[in-house]
């Protein structure tokens, strides 16, 4: 076997075992679409076809129970139901309803946080004298902030 078509395995068992994985994470998604145009033009430039990147076998893959929804996907689904932004500790409630929060409750926080950053469909606001989470594309509901995304605090002298 050559050392480009061993690289070529390689590749091709790495996408399956994090196709598996990563199915559903936007980069990866992005970052499998940059592969395949990559692959496209190599492909045209050398005019021979690029190994595509196959699923690994079913026999291969270490059966799992059904796969939780992600800490973003639930936090979509609370706003949703309850039609108003939540602070983070409302989400992490939420969340526990529906998939495991195992570790310290502290790293939990962190990470529902860093999720929530990194994702563009969330923006956090100041809400009723905190702060909560709420979508990015739709306007911030009436409440005891007025939906403003950056609030001073009242001046009480």
């Amino acid at each position: 076997m050559s050392d480009r078509e061993e690289l070529e395995l390689a590749r091709r068992d790495m996408i399956a075992v994090l196709d598996e994985k990563l199915a559903n994470s936007p980069e990866w998604r992005a970052l499998r679409a940059i592969d395949r145009a990559l692959a496209s033009v190599m492909w045209m430039e050398e005019k021979t076809p690029a190994i595509p990147a196959a699923r690994a076998p079913k026999a291969a893959v270490k059966p799992r129970g059904p796969r939780a929804d992600s800490y973003v996907e639930l936090g979509l689904k609370a706003m949703t139901e309850f039609s108003r932004p939540m602070p983070t500790d409302k989400m992490i409630e939420y969340i526990g309803r529906f998939r495991s929060l195992d570790g310290e409750p502290k790293k939990i926080k962190v990470n529902v946080q860093s999720a929530f950053s990194k994702d563009e469909r969330f923006q956090n606001i100041v809400w009723e004298g905190g702060r909560a989470w709420w979508f990015a594309d739709k306007p911030i509901p009436m409440g005891n902030s007025a939906g403003t995304l950056l609030e001073a605090p009242a001046n009480t002298h």
